[in-house]
């Protein structure tokens, strides 16, 4: 069963995107564009959920130009 709240402690925001709420995504997303860690860091230890494989088909149709 998915966790419906954010992985940070004592945060019950609901979940954005690898069981973060968008406050703590958003912060999470920084650090790793800061180049202080990496996702896959954060994966192994636990503090973030393992991103979703990007459905290309999808994604190829969302981008293509009409």
């Amino acid at each position: 069963m998915k966790k419906k709240s954010c992985l940070v402690p004592g945060c019950d925001k609901r979940v954005r995107t690898r069981g973060l709420c968008n406050t703590h995504y958003v912060y999470a997303h920084s650090l790793v564009s800061a180049g202080k860690t990496n996702w896959d860091e954060l994966e192994r230890n636990g503090r973030v959920l393992a991103a979703h494989a990007n459905n290309s088909e999808v994604k190829t149709w969302l981008l293509e130009k009409r």
